[in-house]
């Protein structure tokens, strides 16, 4: 297999919501035939009161990451490219979402 291949624009998101306690919704990735369950949007108390918290199991008392993107910047792209499907899922059922937010909630969508 050759390195560089994966592309992130080729990753559809299904957004599930799914609210308990910080947990805003459940997510699934599908790239081409592969499907990645247990991503999470959680609600959070930095910068854009969101995060992405990926593939988990407990081991002990912490958690490891199931699933990892070692590269931070294609991480951050598909942490926003996350974020921004899940807003557009809650705009569906909320049309009073206004400013920043109704765009998405970050600036810089690496997808548009």
């Amino acid at each position: 297999m050759e390195k560089g291949n994966f592309n992130l624009e080729n990753i559809e998101v299904i957004i599930k919501l799914n609210q308990k306690g910080d947990m805003l919704a459940q997510v699934e990735l599908r790239y081409d035939s592969l499907r990645i369950f247990g991503y999470r949007v959680m609600r959070s108390n930095y910068s854009d009161g969101l995060y992405v918290n990926p593939s988990s199991v407990r081991s002990g008392n912490t958690w490891l990451w199931l699933v990892r993107i070692d590269n931070p910047e294609v991480w951050e792209q598909l942490e926003a490219h996350i974020k921004n499907k899940y807003l557009e899922e809650v705009k569906k059922y909320n049309t009073e979402i206004m400013g920043s937010e109704e765009d998405g909630i970050l600036e810089d969508n690496p997808f548009e």
